[in-house]
């Protein structure tokens, strides 16, 4: 065996590792269409460094880190989409309710700020939701 490979073959194996690491979150993230107590900045860093890598490991002469790179940066590229297109979905599903309520305020001439009456009427309109067969991912209690 030819042992000047031997960093190459482990950070190259260990690469590929993490690829599949990352798709198991990219498979949970689609079945639970809802991101918690991750950073889309730190995903945003880590996926910028793998393409970084790219350039770098073939400078190196190391081919096997560049493959296991190449999967790892696959993987990042869809989870981190992933998790920038779930967090944009949320946030169009808070503002949709908060402007539901503020309307339907209004139209009642509704001058109560009383946290209770607020959540009282986003359950009425996640009730609606469901009867329409919506559903508002953010407003599960069990994403899984």
């Amino acid at each position: 065996m030819n042992y000047a490979l031997l960093p190459d073959l482990i950070n190259g194996t260990l690469e590929a590792l993490a690829s599949l690491f990352i798709v198991v979150s990219c498979i949970k993230l689609h079945a639970d269409k809802l991101v918690r107590g991750i950073s889309w900045s730190t995903m945003a860093f880590f996926t910028a460094w793998g393409y970084w890598n790219l350039f770098y490991y073939p400078h190196l002469d190391q081919w096997i880190s560049f493959w296991g790179g190449v999967s790892l940066v696959v993987a990042n590229t869809v989870w981190f989409g992933q998790v920038l297109y779930y967090l944009r979905r949320e946030r169009n599903e808070q503002r949709q309710v908060d402007n539901w309520v503020e309307r339907y305020m209004d139209g009642n001439d509704r001058e109560t700020e009383d946290p209770e009456s607020i959540e009282q009427l986003r359950q009425e309109y996640e009730d609606s939701c469901a009867e329409r067969g919506e559903t508002l991912t953010w407003m599960r209690d069990d994403p899984s």
